[in-house]
């Protein structure tokens, strides 16, 4: 299910919105980024960010992410699901972060908070949050 944490020692999955919605094929495009239920959700401020999915790594605005797994139609037909390891997941919060490319609709409440701010995030605080599957919502 969609939204549901996904969750290892040291990676959990992302959900990227990246297929058409009305046929399920990838469409080349990230509308919306979500980890757990409500840890994080965000949609793309403008136009949604041109999104690839390569051997072993995805692409987001030009920019390479490792991967160790994914998963099509997470939850529907719109979703596929990325393992990110999880320091790999706090240099790509902090890097969507300082882009703006995306806008935080829902999140946990420090993580909202700190996301309006126009500071960089603090990767210490990002860490210890991501290791703390309670923080994530329900599991």
């Amino acid at each position: 299910m969609m939204g549901q944490l996904k969750i290892s020692a040291n990676e959990a999955m992302i959900d990227i919105a990246c297929n058409d919605p009305d046929n399920g094929n990838f469409a080349y495009v990230a509308e919306q980024i979500q980890i757990g239920d409500q840890f994080i959700e965000l949609e793309a401020r403008r136009r949604a960010p041109r999104f690839v999915e390569l051997d072993g790594a995805i692409r987001l605005a030009g920019k390479s992410w490792p991967i160790t797994g994914s998963k099509g139609w997470i939850g529907n037909w719109c979703w596929n699901g990325y393992w990110m390891k999880i320091p790999t997941i706090v240099e790509f919060l902090c890097w969507l972060h300082k882009r703006k490319l995306f806008d935080l609709t829902c999140g946990e409440e420090r993580i909202f908070n700190i996301w309006r701010l126009d500071v960089p995030l603090d990767r210490a605080f990002l860490d210890r949050m991501l290791g703390k599957p309670s923080t994530w919502g329900r599991l």
